[in-house]
């Protein structure tokens, strides 16, 4: 079995970044594909339950609930959730892989992966992905980074 480490997003994001000096990342996107980056600011409301605010390209609102989570060795807990964006111009659907890292009692790192299923509005039929990273604080709110691509038919 191959193992990835979570920490390798950050090399794989320098790769892609360091591209840029010669072709903007857009020029390599079909042309029905937009790039989008922001801000994610939600709690938990229950067990299974997160809800927040959206700024940045997405801007409007997260409702996201956790169907199944699995956790591995009492410091990682990964969530597969089904999540929804709504903005003034529709609505995203994603499918999610969030794992949770413990960093002792105080903090906890998210990565986050989210495949665009679907969508209502200006985002009917769209598809593509998004990641998220962050931090959770004493069990507050999670402030997140969202970056990635959103494409429509």
């Amino acid at each position: 079995m191959r193992r990835i480490s979570l920490f390798m997003v950050p090399a794989a994001i320098v790769g892609i970044a360091s591209m840029a000096h010669t072709q903007s990342l857009s020029d390599l996107l079909p042309a029905d594909c937009s790039l989008v980056q922001g801000v994610i600011e939600a709690s938990f409301t229950s067990e299974t339950t997160l809800e927040g605010t959206v700024s940045g390209d997405l801007e409007g609102t997260l409702d996201t609930t956790v169907v199944d989570s699995v956790v591995i060795d009492d410091a990682i807990e990964v969530l597969f959730a089904e999540s929804t964006i709504t903005t003034a111009d529709g609505s995203i659907e994603t499918t999610d892989t969030i794992a949770l890292v413990s960093l002792g009692p105080v903090m906890d790192l998210w990565f986050g992966r989210h495949e665009i299923t679907g969508g209502t509005g200006d985002f009917e039929g769209a598809f593509g992905g998004l990641k998220t990273f962050g931090l959770q604080f004493n069990g507050g709110p999670l402030n997140l980074q969202y970056f990635g691509a959103v494409c429509t038919d």
